[in-house]
């Protein structure tokens, strides 16, 4: 028996109101020199402090769009549930263990 996969299209238009958010919300992609400037402007970019020759890594800036972070991890999570062996997948499986579910995400969407 072959099974066949059909999105609905209520699935498709929430995949595509995704993609329109992420469009919209990043602009022109070019503008972006390499993709941590990216991560600095979407706020996924660990906050950071330094004291003499140590430097300490906090939660993440949060300066930026809401939405980006948002949809960043949308995606991300529906990378992990499609391939859980991937590469992403067994990051965000690895980090989980430690950190916790939340915590893995956001850092997996990074």
């Amino acid at each position: 028996m072959n099974v066949v996969r059909v999105w609905a299209p209520m699935n498709l238009d929430h995949v595509m109101e995704k993609r329109g958010i992420l469009v919209s919300e990043i602009g022109d992609i070019n503008r972006f020199p390499d993709s941590e400037h990216l991560v600095s402007y979407a706020g996924l970019a660990p906050s950071t402090r330094s004291s003499g020759t140590k430097v300490y890594h906090g939660p993440i800036t949060k300066q930026g769009s809401s939405y980006l972070r948002w949809i960043l991890t949308q995606v991300t999570w529906a990378n992990v549930r499609k391939e859980p062996n991937g590469t992403v997948g067994n990051f965000y499986y690895k980090l989980k263990k430690k950190k916790g579910s939340a915590k893995a995400i956001v850092t997996a969407s990074v």
